[in-house]
């Protein structure tokens, strides 16, 4: 492909002389301006080649001082209308991308159960691509290809462009954060949580030789929380710890109903305003800031006190400065 800068390297570098010379003559520069324009307009490109809009809207505002007046606002509003439509097309195009994320998150519980990274959410993404990029390098048909399929697709994510790897990037962190749908909850939690739990345990006390126990909440289909309580078998026949003891039977009950008025709560939101007045501080006859008591305060109090320390201090040095230079 032709470039503007190799097709008229010659011409534009034997103008340059003549043009710093005209400097500060604009009518001058005008007529040389035109002058190579005419001179490329004689000599067209082999092949016509588009400029990145970014790089266009330099140009245009390079030479935009050079232009006649008439011309600038005839230049600007062209312009405006490049960006305009870079702006919308990139608008278009991260909707596009929140559209394509939708429809492609996992909706089984199950798909949730090893953790997401851009190569897997990738596929999902661009499934229709990945897998014509597989179909036109294999017979998909023949079963004996499908050992194929895995090397495939590795070359296909390889050669996709960095823009859709950040896209399936941040597709596979978004949906490590939220999770399963909610409605797949507790038909999972139903039909693998106990052998998942149990397996768990098991495998801690076989290798570490530690004893579990283990509460385990979740939210029902009836926005009830429903809680259970798993433990490591007991040995040499004693009963389970929940059963051991009347104290270990109430602290069982109580942990349960601790767990599950903590889910039930709502979070409480920090006042903002709170921790800004508690950062005022005070200013001594001359004007500077008293130190404050902050033991026991919080950290963005104490980040907030220190602030106000510095700048009250700052504004007493610059003032003392001007009374001398005075």
């Amino acid at each position: 492909m032709a470039n503007w800068s190799e097709t008229y390297s010659d011409l534009l570098a034997s103008y340059v002389g003549q043009y710093k010379d005209a400097r500060g003559n604009s009518d001058l520069r005008s007529e040389i301006l035109a002058e190579v324009k005419s001179k490329i307009l004689q000599h067209p490109p082999s092949a016509s080649v588009v400029l990145p809009k970014n790089l266009r809207v330099a140009i245009r505002r390079e030479f935009l001082p050079e232009l006649d007046p008439e011309d600038q606002d005839d230049e600007e509003n062209i312009i405006k209308y490049i960006l305009e439509v870079t702006d919308k097309r990139k608008e278009e195009t991260d909707e596009g991308q929140d559209a394509r994320e939708e429809k492609a998150r996992p909706t089984k519980a199950g798909d949730y159960k090893k953790p997401f990274t851009a190569f897997t959410s990738g596929q999902r993404l661009f499934k229709d691509e990945m897998d014509n990029y597989d179909m036109e390098r294999r017979d998909t048909k023949d079963p004996k290809t499908i050992g194929q399929r895995n090397k495939i697709i590795q070359q296909w994510w390889e050669s996709l462009t960095d823009s859709k790897k950040a896209e399936a990037g941040r597709a596979a962190e978004k949906w490590n954060k939220l999770g399963a749908p909610k409605g797949t909850h507790d038909f999972y939690w139903r039909k693998n949580f106990p052998s998942m739990a149990r397996e768990f345990i098991d495998v801690v006390h076989r290798t570490m030789g530690s004893h579990i126990v283990m509460f385990a909440a979740h939210e029902a289909p009836d926005s009830q929380v429903k809680m259970v309580v798993f433990e490591t078998p007991p040995q040499d026949g004693k009963k389970t710890f929940s059963e051991a003891s009347e104290p270990s039977k109430d602290w069982v009950l109580k942990g349960e109903q601790t767990l599950t008025d903590y889910l039930l709560t709502d979070p409480v939101e920090e006042d903002l305003n709170e921790e800004k007045k508690d950062a005022e501080i005070t200013l001594d006859d001359d004007g500077n800031p008293k130190v404050p008591p902050w033991t026991g305060q919080k950290l963005k109090v104490q980040q907030n006190l220190a602030r106000a320390i510095f700048q009250a201090a700052y504004g007493v040095f610059f003032t003392d400065m001007s009374v001398s230079s005075s």
